[in-house]
């Protein structure tokens, strides 16, 4: 009783700490199409190069810019599409704790996970033990073996249901542990091991016991998020990229301006205009040429 208890506040315990916690988000930077070069006076052009490669463990791996964050992702990281955020040594968003499982909480994802697996297990043992032990107690030798355990099934019901629950369910819950046993084993994410990377070999197996602590063992690190920042609710605002050249911009929306702010304009010549209204985004005239600049800046105006 005391050991079932135990697994299951453990079991609770950790769920709550996945839910929680940070994954490992990597904070945001800026656009690097808003930053002002100081040294020629004006602002950036272009955009950074959208991929690239480093060496690890002898192979080339890509890095590749995320558009959303202004990073390069790190190795194993990647961009989960409900959270928004790039997560280091991103595993998976799990819809069960409603959380991205990456670098930060995945030691604490897998104490819920084998928890769960162990109180399943537990539970289920000790209500078929209990159910078997009813029917040899009211088994004699005129009764037959199926009328006594429906006898035991009515009179015993608690069980009977804990019983049928744990078995429907042991197979997901033990499931689960043995596969991410099997990556932690391996040194894989989940993201990993079904997209497949196409990797000659996995650069980051270490050998199982390597594997093992660099998943478990290793200290966590301090997270980059202030969880005790006040947030601030800014409205979006529209912003047009004009490549020089072309009279049709490319449009995007971020968080920039908020109500009541004096918008920024951008020199002309940089190819950048920020429109200062909030969520209406501007429509630019068909009919507009390129500037004689080359900017290719047309005509703005708002609906």
């Amino acid at each position: 009783m005391a050991f079932g208890l135990l697994l299951t506040i453990v079991s609770l315990t950790s769920f709550v700490g996945t839910v929680l916690s940070d994954p490992g988000v990597i904070p945001r930077m800026e656009d690097p199409r808003e930053l002002f070069d100081e040294v020629t006076g004006s602002h950036r052009k272009g955009s950074l190069p959208r991929n690239t490669q480093m060496v690890v463990g002898g192979q080339l791996l890509p890095v590749k810019f995320c558009t959303t964050c202004n990073i390069y992702r790190p190795p194993r990281c990647s961009h989960c599409a409900y959270c928004d955020n790039c997560v280091e040594k991103f595993d998976h968003h799990c819809p069960w704790v409603g959380n991205c499982i990456g670098r930060r909480n995945y030691r604490l994802f897998y104490c819920f996970v084998v928890s769960s697996a162990s109180l399943t297990l537990y539970v289920c043992s000790l209500s078929v033990a209990h159910l078997w032990l009813r029917v040899l107690d009211m088994t004699t030798d005129g009764t037959t073996s199926g009328s006594v355990l429906l006898d035991v099934l009515a009179e015993e019901w608690a069980s009977a249901v804990a019983a049928a629950f744990t078995i429907a369910i042991c197979w997901f819950t033990c499931g689960l542990c043995g596969y991410h046993s099997y990556l932690i084993g391996s040194n894989q994410t989940t993201y990993e091991q079904i997209r497949g990377d196409g990797w000659r070999a996995n650069p980051f197996h270490a050998g199982l016991a390597q594997n093992v602590i660099q998943a478990l063992c290793i200290p966590v690190r301090y997270s980059f998020l202030d969880t005790w920042a006040k947030a601030v609710r800014r409205p979006r605002t529209s912003s047009v990229l004009v490549e020089p050249g072309f009279s049709k911009p490319r449009q995007y929306l971020h968080t920039g301006v908020a109500i009541g702010e004096e918008c920024p304009v951008a020199d002309p010549g940089s190819g950048y205009v920020v429109i200062g209204e909030p969520v209406r985004p501007p429509v630019v005239d068909s009919d507009s040429s390129p500037t004689p600049d080359g900017t290719g800046v047309g005509s703005l105006h708002t609906p």
